[in-house]
């Protein structure tokens, strides 16, 4: 019997390619950074237009509530001179404890005694842009509407108070 013949010597190995390197994404660490300082940037242009808009309708909203909790006193008043009274005084109501009031002055103009008012001595609203400040509600005895000025800012008085 017939021996079979030596096997070949095996083949030498070749060496297997290497993937390549992968890059090391410096272009988007970049791209990140640029992004988040760009983010930043509009987020402190809007906090810087937002937050003052804020704070001013903080205080219109508290000029809003002193006017409001004195609507008793434009009744009373209305309701005194319906019945053919004269305007009522500081000893006719009581406004103690109202948001935002300091005290409540009502009487007659003292320039036209034609006309009932009511001032509205602002304090305790934690605003020195409010704080001290007054609010003059007045109207004909005879009837028509109440009129409204002040000696605030307007951009804190509610458009029927604001002078032109």
């Amino acid at each position: 019997m017939s021996s079979l013949p030596p096997l070949p010597p095996p083949l030498p190995t070749a060496a297997r390619p290497q993937p390549p390197a992968k890059p090391k994404n410096n272009g988007c660490l970049i791209a990140a950074v640029v992004g988040l300082i760009a983010f930043i940037a509009l987020f402190g242009v809007l906090a810087a237009i937002a937050v003052p808009a804020y704070q001013q309708y903080v205080l219109r909203s508290k000029v809003m509530t002193a006017i409001a909790a004195t609507r008793p006193a434009q009744d009373a008043i209305d309701k005194r001179l319906a019945q053919g009274g004269e305007c009522p005084g500081n000893a006719d109501t009581d406004f103690n404890g109202m948001q935002g009031v300091e005290r409540v002055e009502i009487g007659q103009l003292a320039e036209d005694a034609t006309r009932c008012v009511y001032a509205i001595h602002l304090g305790k609203t934690g605003s020195d842009q409010l704080d001290g400040r007054t609010i003059w509600m007045d109207r004909a005895k005879t009837g028509g509407e109440w009129n409204c000025r002040s000696d605030l800012d307007n951009r804190y008085l509610p458009p029927a108070c604001r002078e032109d």
